[in-house]
């Protein structure tokens, strides 16, 4: 669907389809890969074990997986 369209979806307020054409190219660009900031590896592993820690998102969950496949910073 080309940004136009998607456009023309908003206007129209046919807002699910549009959605679902940005979720699907956000998800390709996401499977491009990830790289995670410089040091995180080091701080989580320095903290593993020794401080409970969770991850608070708003991403969908196939995104969330996208971004953390490459990463094996779920490990901690």
């Amino acid at each position: 669907m080309s940004s136009t369209r998607c456009a023309r979806c908003w206007a129209t307020r046919r807002s699910s389809a549009c959605a679902a054409v940005r979720n699907a190219r956000y998800a390709e660009r996401l499977a491009l890969g990830i790289t995670a900031l410089d040091g995180i590896e080091t701080v989580l592993a320095s903290l593993h074990g020794r401080v409970q820690m969770g991850v608070v998102t708003s991403s969908n969950a196939e995104h969330f997986e996208i971004i953390h496949r490459t990463t094996g910073l779920l490990r901690y």
